[in-house]
């Protein structure tokens, strides 16, 4: 994103000037992230639940209209609150569909091996994160038991 944002703000610039640019915009990116990556999450989470719960009541009979506005809401917040539980996970899903995503659109080898690679990256994203995870949990557990001891 941030080298598509530089190449419009520096239009006719070298590339390497819009490669350093875009260099900018993702390392504010990431520190921005850092910050508000539970804001982010809650609100991907609030999105989903509203949609599921959108879904929902386009299969109930007519007489919810007047109320979907309250259930779209209720699904939203318990879908901002599902996802701040898991929260890493979540992060570790999204992040792993975002970036199989990318680098599907960058590879682009045609769209049934596109759904292959997408699925195979996503799967990839989330193993290899999903094991850190775990290990970094482990140790903290091991860390925990030395002190009580």
């Amino acid at each position: 994103m941030g080298t598509e944002v530089a190449a419009r703000v520096a239009g006719g610039a070298a590339e390497w000037v819009v490669l350093v640019i875009g260099l900018a915009f993702g390392l504010a990116g990431l520190v921005l992230s850092l910050f508000v990556q539970k804001l982010a999450v809650a609100a991907a989470g609030f999105v989903m639940g509203s949609y599921a719960v959108h879904r929902l009541i386009l299969t109930l009979p007519a007489g919810w209209a007047e109320w979907a506005w309250a259930a779209l809401l209720a699904g939203g917040i318990v879908g901002a609150l599902l996802v701040l539980l898991v929260f890493d996970w979540a992060l570790i899903v999204l992040s792993s569909l975002v970036g199989a995503l990318l680098l599907t659109e960058v590879f682009s080898p045609g769209p049934h091996l596109s759904v292959l690679l997408f699925a195979l990256l996503t799967a990839a994203g989330v193993a290899f994160q999903g094991g850190l995870l775990k290990r970094g949990t482990a140790a903290r557990r091991r860390g925990d038991e030395g002190r009580k001891s």
